[in-house]
């Protein structure tokens, strides 16, 4: 699909086809991005007892999400399902993204895979991991020696 952008006085100033969106998508991801369709937006956060990851998935139904954690690595993936335009009515322009997504993310700090935690809640996927207990600082007695 290709969509034109015309300028105050009517005139046609660009045209943008999917090979530059393609591009421009290739290079605008991180590492962390999509092997699939889409890339849906994260949050990813530290403290000193553990991780919290936050996924924008706004219209992507529970039942659709997949999480892993294996060998270090966090995986999410799932699929948002493509809405269709109301009966009589005809798709203009279309910006929202479907299809499937995937992300991975690895920790520098080994996590406490059976203790991690999902909630899905009004659109955003929060993922608590908390730090193995062997990776959390912990305070050394110093003994002195008469």
């Amino acid at each position: 699909m290709k969509m034109k952008h015309r300028s105050a006085n009517g005139k046609q100033r660009l045209e943008w086809g999917t090979e530059l969106d393609s591009l421009l998508g290739h290079f605008m991801r991180d590492r962390g991005a999509a092997t699939a369709g889409w890339a849906p937006l994260v949050n990813a956060n530290e403290s000193e007892t553990g991780y919290l990851v936050q996924m924008e998935l706004p219209g992507v139904d529970a039942s659709q999400l997949n999480i892993e954690m294996k060998e270090g690595h966090l995986e999410i993936w799932g699929e948002k399902q493509v809405e269709q335009a109301p009966e009589g009515h005809q798709l203009l322009r279309g910006e929202r993204y479907h299809g499937k997504f995937k992300r991975s993310f690895e920790f520098s700090t080994p996590i406490d895979a059976d203790r991690i935690e999902a909630e899905f809640k009004h659109g955003v996927l929060n993922i608590s991991l908390p730090k193995s207990e062997k990776a959390l600082p912990r305070k050394i007695e110093v003994k002195v020696s008469a």
